[in-house]
């Protein structure tokens, strides 16, 4: 079956979207010497160097026409609870000297004695266990979120991914009429302007 445009019914305007994306990409790159002129302070000279820039360039209809972004796939990454542990590390030892000033001058002169010392240690026990207890409950709590979050992430890439696949499909099977400026699918004929495209690839059947 020929392939025409579904307004005017001519094929001689028409190009495969496909097509039209991998002509409106360009890249290129420059090697070679540079120099320029600098003024300031009332002093001026000049500066010379070498150079290589490259690049990339897409053209407008091009970009309007490219195809919608694969969604992401969820991982687990433990990085935030790590943070959050290791920032609540820092803060617990950084709160032990604070509170061990004002401690320490309760004590006074008895700090050198058994009972100071006695004393002492038994605060820093406690602060340490009372700390360790801290981080591994906001460890699990932490935890607990992350894994959830994941789960949620999951769930919503499984709902996502189908519906991408369908859309690159379709996608893969668009062309466009230079004459009429319209997006359209040669299996229904059904089309849409470029700037709604995506709307257009995720509409259901």
């Amino acid at each position: 079956m020929e392939t025409v445009c579904p307004i005017d019914k001519k094929d001689d305007a028409i190009q495969r979207v496909s097509a039209i994306l991998t002509s409106g990409i360009s890249t290129g790159s420059f090697s070679g010497p540079s120099g320029g002129f600098i003024s300031m302070d009332g002093k001026s000279g000049s500066v010379s160097g070498y150079t290589h820039l490259s690049g990339a360039s897409m053209t407008e209809l091009a970009k309007l026409l490219a195809p919608p972004p694969a969604p992401k796939e969820p991982t687990e990454s433990r990085r935030g609870v790590g943070l959050a542990l290791s920032c609540a590390g820092v803060l617990g030892i950084g709160g032990f000297y604070c509170i061990s000033i004002p401690i320490a001058g309760l004590i006074g002169s008895n700090i050198t004695s058994d009972t100071g010392q006695i004393i002492f240690l038994a605060w820093l026990c406690i602060y340490f266990v009372a700390l360790g207890i801290f981080c591994f409950f906001l460890y699990r709590r932490l935890n607990a979120n992350a894994k959830n979050n994941l789960l949620k992430a999951q769930a919503k890439y499984a709902e996502d991914k189908p519906r991408w696949d369908q859309a690159i499909e379709k996608w893969n099977r668009l062309y466009y009429c230079h004459r009429h400026g319209i997006v359209f699918d040669p299996d229904d004929g059904t089309s849409c302007e470029p700037a709604s495209l995506k709307e257009f690839l995720y509409k259901a059947p």
